[in-house]
């Protein structure tokens, strides 16, 4: 459908371009055959270039130079002696269309310099008109939402940006709709995740931004947003750690003396805790090793007759 649209704007510019040269050549030939003006027609011809500079500007300073040759030629066939003026003006048309021509090239410059920055980013990157239509999508978001920059132009940001609480039973706040209404930067909220069109889930952080013009007045939201799943997944693993013994499993001390101190309150009275030991565990090490300790104290651990725990 997008190249659809943009062949059909193609064809609509070049419609328009040749209208307008056709009519410029056809509006010369009147003043010079049947007024004798060779002035007023020339200004027409800024028309044709600057049109033709904006949609197709490598084509601008060759039609300046046709269009130059072409005053300079009638303007003889009108007076039978070539005069400086014609000249002139065909010099002048050549300098516009250069000027054009360099003006429009730094802008495109400019413009592939900031879309190759905004591609080559390490986080995601949507922007949104007003509607919450995206309008980009960069090479890392199109990695996490599963669509391309082509396939999402156009469509609603919901569609692309499936958003969610990782608990299926809350919600989250849109941070698009959330600067929409407020026109102020937001950051994300915690446990928010995205679904890919193909059905995977990422945990995701993410801020949102108002774009603005140079009056000041929003024109849109830029979204910044990355992957964190692995990171929380080492987060909740370095937590487990830091509460569990990495052999049985079971809460270590840190968890007991944190504990013990929220439940010494006369709320939680009376109160019980009961504690085993392994007998004779340094002569199991000393004679056959830690391993073989190890061993035990996992098998004692998986022995549902004997397993520690505390009781509350």
């Amino acid at each position: 459908m997008e190249k659809c649209r943009v062949t059909d704007n193609h064809q609509i510019r070049i419609t328009i371009v040749g209208l307008c040269l056709l009519g410029t050549i056809f509006v010369a030939v009147y003043f010079n055959y049947f007024k004798g003006i060779d002035v007023v027609y020339t200004h027409l011809f800024y028309v044709v270039i600057v049109m033709v500079g904006l949609w197709y500007k490598q084509y601008v300073v060759q039609l300046a130079m046709f269009l130059g040759m072409f005053h300079i030629v009638m303007d003889y066939l009108s007076n039978g002696i070539f005069l400086m003026a014609p000249v002139l003006r065909a010099s002048i048309l050549l300098f516009v269309a250069s000027g054009i021509y360099f003006l429009i090239n730094q802008l495109e410059c400019s413009h592939k310099n900031l879309n190759q920055v905004m591609k080559s980013v390490g986080d995601g990157i949507i922007v949104v008109d007003l509607e919450k239509r995206v309008t980009m999508l960069n090479r890392v978001a199109e990695e996490l939402t599963g669509w391309t920059n082509d396939e999402a132009q156009g469509k609603s940001f919901n569609l692309i940006f499936n958003l969610s609480h990782e608990n299926q039973e809350y919600l989250v706040s849109n941070p698009v709709d959330e600067v929409l209404r407020t026109d102020f930067t937001t950051t994300s909220t915690k446990h928010a995740m995205i679904t890919d069109r193909y059905g995977n889930r990422f945990s995701i952080e993410d801020s949102a931004t108002p774009v603005k013009d140079s009056n000041g007045v929003t024109t849109g939201v830029v979204l910044i947003f990355r992957d964190i799943s692995q990171r929380k997944a080492q987060n909740e693993r370095i937590e487990y750690l830091s509460y569990h013994d990495h052999l049985t499993g079971l809460y270590n001390r840190r968890y007991f003396e944190e504990e013990l101190k929220r439940i010494d309150g006369r709320r939680h009275f009376p109160l019980s805790i009961i504690m085993g030991d392994i007998n004779n565990l340094k002569m199991i090490n000393d004679a056959f090793g830690h391993l073989a300790g190890d061993r035990v104290i996992y098998n004692v651990h998986a022995c549902q007759d004997t397993k520690l725990e505390i009781f509350r």
